[in-house]
């Protein structure tokens, strides 16, 4: 076998030790789960306990995991005879902490460990670990898989490659100007060579007019091939924001429902915006770093033909940066991840709380809003000011290795005039070219800064693009109706082992009417999700038309199957654009639908009718009335059935005895999930959700909730 990697994975929270070495073991047996991924599938607010660690590690059963407690003082013994890698329990300031283990050389008597608090991994003494360690080990069996695992910086270079490769033509023809544009200011570089060794000198001051045009002539060409290639950069960024953005998207359809449950919205669309610095750092920065290393190699070959001792002189410049450069890169990844992270998290915040500011100014909890943004905001101004001190301090570096560097360099030059080595025209035209390359080697400098930004960046875009997705299996019927759906001995738990309901049986049979009540948490709306298809189950637990629930395309079984909840979705726009969605749909069947739905009179009542423009979310409309145009778009959206969880929760009591007595009539299967049992006696159907279990009364004078 190759030889394995050893992988890192950094905690970003105080409690993400156990989930970061989670993540190292996987990716080293080649599973690529990231920390967001572990997360949602086990999300605990404190540091995870053995026990949720071996859950954690027994996901689709790809490892096998045993705690074993181990004799400290024989630790070099146990070393011996144990399988690596394994996870550590330790101590660190009185606290729990894991680290991975992933090997021991006995020579060295040295431990390569993975600390998530660290950077980077780490050899640590015997006797250090001893120290550290509680003496609890998670040992782990795997088997490899046959798709190799990524680094953050492996995914970086794949997803540039790639970029590259798609984008090659323009990439060229970006830098192809570039290497013109160059070359035009180097011409231009020769205007005060030639002014002050030939015209001055030889008084051709009838020359100097026809010299001045054509210099005029180089300084124009140089401005149209400037205006050229932004044009090509402003089109290769769009071609790149178009790309990146819909990978993006096409990505977050296919994932499971719970990675948007376990997250705020500002998480995602701040990853979705770090797609903007990737474009950046491609269009911009990557062709631009390639022309600057092209012109330092270039003006450098032509400074050493010139004067080789004032090459020498920069030579030993250009070294001493790439040292600084080396000295702060450490410190430079550290706050630029910690600052993108935390900009992350301010953005979360604030778009988490700003959709519900009426909520907070009703409560009169503005302090509290205020109180809570200045923590989080906080937390972004200490990493920016940690970010601005070191560049400070790296700035400050290279203004006086340049000022310093200068000043030599113009002394050796005026020494090279006195030994007439060199005119005063080829310093005052070298000196031009250092000017001009002191541009491009402080694009090399800075390259560092948005090379770890750019890092960060793709890491948290490439950790959705790699997240798991539903399997599905390759061939999909096409489910054209439901006619029946069959329930078998259905049970659902959460990783944590919770568990929801088990042993669920249930048959439903085209166009019944089925009512479900139960007390909050008793697992109405996991049921529904389960039903449509939104969560998993066993295998032949949920069949749709005698077919396994996953043996349908999930198109066809959206079409036929359709849920709401209590928040209804609605977008800025008018009614009609709300109701339809892209669909082709008359005015006569939307209207209909409004009818069936009991929003027809307040759409009659309302400016513009259809055409009136629904804010946000739909606040300038009561929520009884958002949830009866939700149920309207479902109707018109015609599926076989419709399953309705607290989706008319709001709705008032003379409404919601019309829309019951409308529905009774549809010829559509439904499943409706309440609360309120004082309008469910139209339903020929009752199922109750109590202590794990449910209960069906079919007589409707059976039924009684209590």
């Amino acid at each position: 076998m190759s030889k394995v990697k050893f992988f890192h994975t950094k905690q970003i929270g105080k409690y993400d030790c156990g989930i970061a070495c989670a993540s190292s073991v996987y990716r080293y047996y080649g599973y690529d789960y990231s920390v967001d991924y572990l997360s949602d599938y086990l999300p605990s607010e404190n540091r995870y306990s053995l026990r949720e660690m071996v859950i954690l590690l027994s996901i689709e059963n790809h490892l096998k995991t045993r705690i074993v407690e181990v004799d400290k003082n024989r630790m070099s013994e146990v070393l011996e005879n144990i399988k690596f890698p394994f996870i550590s329990l330790c101590s660190v300031n009185n606290q729990g902490h894991y680290v991975v283990v992933y090997e021991w050389n006995s020579k060295t008597n040295k431990l390569k460990i993975s600390d998530p608090s660290n950077e980077g991994i780490t050899n640590i003494s015997l006797s250090q670990f001893q120290k550290m360690s509680n003496g609890i080990f998670l040992l782990i069996e795997g088997q490899f898989s046959s798709v190799k695992s990524e680094s953050s910086k492996s995914s970086f270079f794949i997803l540039i490659k790639d970029i590259v490769r798609n984008n090659l033509l323009s990439i060229l023809f970006s830098f192809l100007i570039s290497v013109i544009i160059v070359i035009l200011a180097i011409v231009g570089s020769f205007y005060f060579k030639l002014v002050v060794d030939y015209i001055i000198p030889r008084s051709l001051d009838n020359f100097i007019f026809q010299l001045c045009l054509v210099f005029v002539g180089v300084v124009l060409l140089h401005g149209l091939f400037i205006y050229l290639r932004g044009k090509l950069i402003i089109k290769l960024s769009n071609n790149l924001d178009k790309s990146l953005s819909n990978k993006y998207f096409e990505k977050l359809i296919k994932l499971k429902i719970n990675f948007f449950e376990n997250r705020a919205d500002g998480e995602v669309i701040s990853r979705f915006n770090d797609v903007s610095f990737i474009r950046g750092f491609i269009s911009v920065t990557f062709v631009s770093a390639l022309l600057d290393f092209v012109i330092v190699l270039s003006l450098g070959f032509i400074i050493y033909k010139f004067n080789s001792i004032l090459f020498i002189v920069l030579l030993a410049f250009i070294l001493i940066l790439g040292a600084l450069t080396v000295l702060f890169y450490g410190s430079i990844q550290v706050r630029s991840r910690d600052l993108m992270l935390t900009k992350a998290e301010t953005n979360s915040y604030l778009v988490h709380f700003l959709k519900f500011m009426p909520t907070i100014f009703s409560l009169n909890k503005k302090k509290y809003f205020i109180n809570r943004f200045q923590g989080v905001f906080g937390e972004q101004l200490k990493a920016l000011l940690k970010d601005q001190k070191n560049d400070n301090l790296f700035s400050t570096c290279k203004f006086l290795v340049q000022g310093i560097f200068f000043v030599v360099f113009i002394s050796i030059g005026a020494q090279q005039i006195i030994a007439d080595s060199l005119t005063l025209g080829d310093l005052l035209f070298i000196n031009s070219l250092v000017s001009f390359m002191m541009g491009s080697l402080e694009g090399l400098l800075t390259l560092q800064s948005d090379f770890q930004k750019a890092v960060v960046s793709v890491s948290r875009y490439t950790d959705i693009l790699k997240y798991p997705e539903r399997k599905l299996s390759e061939h999909k019927l096409n489910l054209e109706h439901v006619n029946t759906i069959n329930i078998n001995d259905l049970s659902y738990q959460f990783p944590n082992n919770k568990t929801v309901f088990e042993e669920v049986d249930l048959n439903v049979n085209a166009g019944d009417k089925v009512v479900c009540v139960g007390e909050s948490g008793a697992g109405k709306s996991t049921f529904a999700k389960l039903i449509v298809g939104l969560y998993e189950s066993k295998p032949n637990q949920i069949r749709i038309n005698g077919k396994d629930i996953t043996d349908y395309s999930e198109e066809s079984l959206r079409k036929e199957m359709m849920l709401i909840g209590e928040a209804p979705f609605l977008f800025k726009g008018s009614i009609r654009e709300n109701l339809v969605m892209g669909e082709n749909i008359s005015d006569g069947e939307i209207l209909n639908a409004c009818r069936l739905a009991e929003c027809l009179e307040i759409i009659e009542t309302l400016p513009g009718g259809l055409d009136y423009l629904i804010t946000e979310n739909g606040t300038n409309l009561s929520s009884g009335q958002r949830q009866r145009l939700a149920y309207a778009r479902l109707i018109l959206l015609n599926p076989s059935v419709i399953i309705l969880d607290e989706a008319l929760s709001n709705v008032d009591e003379v409404s919601l005895k019309r829309i019951y007595d409308h529905m009774i009539d549809m010829k559509a299967t439904i499943i409706y999930i309440t609360h309120n049992t004082n309008l469910i006696e139209q339903f020929d159907r009752k199922i109750i959700f109590k202590d794990r279990r449910i209960y069906e009364t079919v007589n409707r004078k059976d039924f009684n909730y209590e």
